[in-house]
């Protein structure tokens, strides 16, 4: 594993390891309350192609990992599809993905493994 395959996030309190599929990937985090963050996962794409949640031109975001205090995520509950289950929970917190697969073509038909990236999902101690 190389160094830019790891991704640690100490505010949030978890860590991924990201396939070769994801080389290039960028971060990009968003603390939108104290009870609600996350972070998007975004790969580069062609230059015609912008979208906000990247921060960046050419950057579309490909996986989100959310975390919800457990207060929020019973509020989030009553909205969201009930089959979606938290990949982690610790006592205080409540961790969701999110997969986007639209976008422009050459990152939509992409094999991000993203089996392989959420299985290494870890909480940090």
């Amino acid at each position: 594993m190389t160094e830019w395959n790891a991704y640690t996030n100490p505010k949030l309190g978890f860590q991924m390891t990201f396939t070769d599929a994801w080389k290039g990937f960028i971060p990009v985090e968003d603390y939108i309350s104290n009870d609600h963050a996350s972070v998007a996962f975004c790969m580069p794409t062609t230059p015609d192609y912008s979208e906000s949640s990247c921060e960046q031109d050419h950057y579309v975001m490909r996986l989100a990992i959310t975390r919800f205090t457990k207060s929020k995520w019973k509020e989030v509950q009553t909205v969201i599809d009930h089959s979606r289950q938290p990949i982690a929970e610790t006592e205080q917190y409540v961790f969701l993905h999110d997969i986007y697969e639209g976008g422009p073509e050459d990152t939509a038909n992409g094999s991000f493994e993203f089996d392989k990236v959420l299985a290494s999902f870890k909480l940090l101690q």
